[in-house]
């Protein structure tokens, strides 16, 4: 029995089953590929990229609308006897519009009525002096063109 004792010491206490389980013999062919698994999660977005080359020059552009017209400013001279009304007319150059009007007195001069003319090309004031003297002054148009 001393031999078997010694036999176990050389086997580290296993069984012959248990060293049989860990030997190994000569590697086997390489079996065929197996099926493809599913497809993993997205990853996350990459770095940003270096610029790309300027683009060519564009086509030039539609002309565009006719600026702003001149504006310029009339006037009309006017006198008023004492307790009357009279509309005063003013007129823009041909080819102008009229814009705004106003007027100027040297006495008790008032307005009872502003407007541009029918065809836009001047303005009218209906003016009226309170005074008991003549009043003057000017009466002013705004006109575009």
């Amino acid at each position: 029995m001393a031999g078997t004792a010694d036999n176990a010491k050389r086997l580290a206490g296993k069984t012959e089953a248990q060293i049989a389980a860990t030997v190994q013999g000569t590697a086997g062919p390489q079996g065929p590929a197996g099926a493809a698994g599913p497809a993993g999660p997205q990853g996350g977005a990459g770095p940003v990229g270096p610029a790309g080359p300027q683009g060519d020059k564009g086509d030039k552009g539609d002309t565009g609308p006719a600026g702003t017209a001149a504006v310029t400013i009339h006037t009309t001279p006017y006198t008023l006897d004492p307790g009357t009304d009279k509309v005063v007319t003013g007129n823009c150059t041909a080819g102008q519009k009229a814009v705004s009007g106003g007027f100027d007195s040297n006495g008790s001069v008032s307005n009872l009525d502003s407007k541009p003319t029918d065809a836009d090309d001047g303005w009218l004031i209906d003016l009226f002096n309170a005074d008991n003297k003549s009043s003057s002054g000017l009466l002013y148009v705004i006109c575009l063109g």
